[in-house]
């Protein structure tokens, strides 16, 4: 690492010292984004689906989550698809979009979260398509959350 932090690039060589490669700064980087990204992506998620959902009260809650509340837990992902499946909570919401696409996206990227969390960690940006489900769903909280502090 220090070599490539001051030239920007290695050799790899064999067990026989032949070249068999070059790796780059840039390589690097672009690993390591691929690693961090998708736990940034659901971390700004995750803030901002709480933070529109925090002036519900105890009893405007759906009765399988009230209890968390009840507690002064937050919730966890997959506890907000029963917050936006309830049609009290989503009329309160005014969310400019469709009800159950919005559940559709909330169970692909919740669903997403708990593999990562639980089973995948090691290759956090190899489901392409949940990652970018994921960043599809954030762009739509960015819209109806007018709050710029994440």
């Amino acid at each position: 690492m220090d070599h490539i932090q001051r030239s920007g690039f290695t050799i790899i060589v064999d067990g026989e010292n032949a070249v068999i490669g070059i790796l780059t700064s840039t390589d690097l980087a672009g690993e390591l984004k691929a690693r961090i990204e998708p736990f940034t992506l659901l971390e700004e998620l995750e803030r901002r689906i709480r933070r529109l959902t925090r002036h519900f009260s105890v009893d405007e809650l759906p009765a399988k989550i009230r209890k968390a509340r009840e507690q002064g837990r937050q919730f966890t992902l997959g506890r907000y698809v029963f917050l936006v499946e309830d049609p009290h909570c989503w009329a309160k919401l005014n969310w400019p979009y469709d009800q159950q696409q919005m559940l559709s996206r909330l169970r692909i990227v919740t669903k997403y979260r708990n593999e990562l969390a639980h089973w995948a960690v090691d290759a956090p940006a190899e489901d392409a398509e949940a990652l970018d489900a994921t960043a599809r769903l954030l762009k739509l909280l960015k819209v109806v959350d007018r709050d710029p502090v994440v």
